[in-house]
């Protein structure tokens, strides 16, 4: 037949081809050159977002920061199976996790110079003796990836020093994106283990909170006017679960489904979702565990007490996470509900000695249920103007933190050398106690950040940053506790914690044998306190050219701090006072020089502080049942300021590569140290400045790709820090020290709870073939 053809394509005239006659016997060839248009395209806009939670991108993000900044994406983190931040976070440069895997030290500085944000706002924390989150309930399948910020800027809060760990919240897919996720661990000393020990659970124990079981059941109002009947009835109302529960233990195991999706309303307006359920269930299990004491009387060692235990630990946790965001062209949205809920069991069961004082051997059981939960609501927008060179952001965000423990109970039998009669006594050992400690925080934050480019029409461009954050974060702090008197026929319990509650040994009348609760609820462990904080910072971001960028920067925070509790002066007496008001000044300069493409040189000079905590300036005493110790506050307490010094050389190579060496310095004025009250009280803290003190460090970042080809990836990468510090000793350490080696001594120490070096590497094997990838990753620090 015979045929017209159009011929056409973007940017080039369209040609119609007439009188096309193709025959069947064979092919008609036709040649046409296409002509560009002369109505071309003045202007072609793409509108996206930029991934954050793969290795390239956070790599980008640490390339093209003014600040001196680490990460972890997503991506890292999944590689390496870390299932929670305190895990994952372990593995950035200079960055050590303690306390079980909670409590993250950045350059050797711990709790007081560390603080977390969620999307750049501020979380509480969930342990009435720390100040900074607790990182192991955060679980990395709420995350995109994790920013360790160290060195300030103005548009930071001035209150870190070591490191600011910024979580960046998951955001939503634009394509449909589903997923689910299923993990377990096996450790053959741990799990399938007949000797494992547990407390009684809860019939929600698997949830991760405790269904009322071990609510405090004994509270009174005067108990000196209680008959003998009152009592009676309050001691048996108590749960008979002063023993241990011999048990098999489980594997850990965990799974996580995650679900995000956006949609196109019309031209303008997008809308997307993400949801996040996920669950852990952790199991420990250490067969022996040796804690001792020991003093040292003129240079001579003496044993104090031994504890050799076995102990079974049940972690788990529930986690879940809501978001919405809507867009435009020139503004978005964001919302979101976030919470975690996690409940951890721990049962200790060994022998406990004393050597000097009160001089005894006793076997016991210890069991402690602890219930965190944390509740997290931010909203957040973004606007730009003026042909996107004005960008405005605010962002409102209310926070929720509570942490019980929940029916801790201790119980020892003191017993003879044959091992052959137990008796509960209050001579020498503790009575049979149930400990209840509840701390709820909150925090309400606003923050109002606005950008403008400025071109001068030279080589100088300048980013001007203006905003103002407002803060308030409240804490109320109750403990409460009951002691189980025990008179003269403890013997006949045979050593078992399981009979203590048998209605057998209850007492039913005063001055008889048996059983009887006898609470204490001391006015000095409870308080409320609140502080507050508002800040307003101008900083000028300047680009001389490719090769050269400097930030200035000033910030000014008003910080105030309240207390309302009581002290013991003749008696109880009701404190509520402002501690605390502070007006200061935070300067910053960083610099970055970029000789040639993808290599950096950075330093930076700041100032920052780190403020006492709620209970530290204050009148308080509180008796740490748990700890067995007590804590005095100290209203006299002044705020540490630190000035620090950061260098960097960083070379980025293709491939997520990076080399990277850094050096610092930091010193410290009026820094805060938890010391003795006095040379002969050890058990009895107070917080007090001690004049001067440095950290100084050097770290080693590297990541080198030693097969890479499109069959094969073999990656070796790793970090190394080495820390130095040099703080005064307090007058009360000096002299105890003097007392005790009975010599002269060296008025310097190392900074509380520092780690001298750290180190974490790891070999990463990719078969693009197989679809299959293997790691073995190394940590340990000193």
């Amino acid at each position: 037949g015979t045929y017209r053809v159009s011929f056409s394509f973007v940017g080039y005239e369209t040609k119609l081809i007439s009188d096309i006659v193709v025959n069947a016997s064979g092919e008609t060839v036709v040649d046409v050159i296409l002509n560009p248009s002369s109505n071309q395209l003045q202007e072609v806009v793409v509108t996206t977002t930029a991934k954050r939670n793969s290795e390239t991108s956070v790599l980008n993000i640490q390339k093209k920061s003014i600040r001196l900044l680490d990460g972890l994406s997503i991506q890292s983190i999944r590689k390496a199976g870390d299932g929670d931040i305190g895990g994952a976070v372990k593995r950035v440069p200079g960055v050590t996790v303690q306390g079980g895997g909670k409590y993250v030290y950045i350059r050797g500085l711990g709790d007081r110079y560390s603080k977390t944000l969620f999307n750049g706002v501020e979380v509480p924390g969930l342990d009435p003796d720390r100040n900074t989150l607790q990182l192991d309930i955060i679980p990395t399948s709420l995350v995109d990836n994790v920013i360790v910020n160290k060195s300030y800027s103005a548009d930071l809060p001035a209150d870190f020093t070591g490191g600011l760990i910024d979580l960046k919240i998951k955001e939503f897919s634009k394509n449909p994106s589903y997923s689910l996720s299923y993990s377990m661990t096996y450790n053959p000393k741990m799990h399938f283990n007949s000797n494992f020990i547990k407390d009684h659970n809860s019939s929600t124990d698997w949830l991760g909170y405790d269904d009322g079981k071990r609510d405090n059941t004994v509270v009174f109002d005067d108990y000196d006017r209680l008959d003998s009947s009152s009592i009676e009835n309050a001691t048996r109302s108590l749960p008979n679960t002063y023993g241990v529960v011999p048990s098999t233990s489980d594997v850990n195991y965990s799974f996580n489904f995650n679900g995000s999706q956006g949609y196109d309303i019309n031209e303008n307006y997008k809308f997307g979702y993400i949801a996040s359920l996920g669950y852990k269930n952790e199991t420990s299990f250490f067969d022996y565990v040796l804690q001792g004491t020991t003093i040292i009387d003129k240079g001579v060692l003496a044993d104090y007490s031994l504890n050799q235990t076995k102990q079974g630990i049940q972690s788990r946790s529930l986690n879940s996470l809501v978001g919405l965001n809507l867009r435009s062209p020139k503004s978005s949205y964001n919302a979101n509900i976030l919470f975690v809920q996690n409940g951890e069991s721990t049962a200790i069961e060994g022998r406990y000695q004393e050597f000097l004082e009160n001089t005894f051997t006793a076997i016991g059981n210890t069991l402690l249920y602890n219930q965190r939960n944390l509740v997290h609501i931010p909203f957040s927008a973004k606007h730009l103007f003026e042909d996107d060179d004005l960008t405005i952001r605010w962002k409102v965000s209310y926070t929720k933190a509570q942490n019980e423990d929940k029916d801790h109970r201790q119980t020892l039998f003191s017993v003879n050398r044959k091992f052959t009669r137990f008796s509960i006594s209050s001579s020498g050992i503790s009575l049979p106690t149930r400990i209840y400690r509840n701390l709820e925080e909150d925090v309400l934050n606003y923050k109002l950040d606005v950008s403008k480019i400025v071109e001068t029409g030279n080589s100088i461009d300048w980013k001007l940053n203006t905003g103002f954050v407002f803060s308030r974060k409240e804490r109320d702090f109750n403990t409460n506790y009951n002691i189980l008197e025990f008179t003269r026929s403890s013997v006949q319990l045979e050593g078992d914690f399981n009979r203590i509650l048998n209605d057998e040994f209850i007492r039913t009348e005063f001055g008889g044998d048996g059983a009887w609760i006898r609470p204490e609820n001391n006015p000095l462990n409870n308080y409320f306190s609140y502080n507050t904080t508002q800040s307003y910072y101008l900083s000028n971001n300047l680009k001389f050219n490719d090769k050269f960028r400097v930030e200035l920067g000033i910030r000014y925070e008003y910080y105030r701090s309240f207390y309302k509790g009581f002290k013991y002066d003749s008696g109880y007496v009701e404190v509520d006072d402002n501690y605390l008001n502070l007006n200061d000044l935070f300067p910053s300069v960083n610099f970055v020089y970029t000789p040639i493409e993808d290599f950096n040189f950075r330093l930076s000079f700041t100032k920052t502080t780190a403020r006492p905590s709620f209970k530290e300036s204050s009148t308080a005493a509180i008796y740490n049942p748990i700890g067995n110790f007590r804590f005095f506050g100290n209203p006299d307490l002044k705020a540490t300021y630190i000035k620090n010094y950061d260098f960097r050389i960083e070379r980025f190579f293709r491939n997520n590569q990076i080399l990277a060496l850094s050096l610092y310095h930091k010193s410290f004025q009026d820094p805060i140290e938890i010391v003795n009250v006095d040379t002969y009280s050890p058990i009895n803290f107070t917080p007090k400045n001690n004049g001067s003190g440095r950290v100084q460090g050097i770290e080693i970042e590297y990541r080198l790709n030693l097969i890479d080809n499109d069959n094969h990836l073999l990656r070796f990468s790793g970090n190394g820090s080495l820390i130095n510090s040099k703080f005064k000793m307090t007058e009360e350490e000096i002299i105890g020290r003097k007392l005790f080696r009975g010599d002269d001594l060296y008025p310097y120490r190392e900074l509380q709870g520092q780690s001298p070096y750290s180190i974490n590497t790891s070999l990463f094997f990719i078969d693009n073939d197989t679809n299959t990838e293997f790691g073995l990753y190394y940590n340990v620090q000193g």
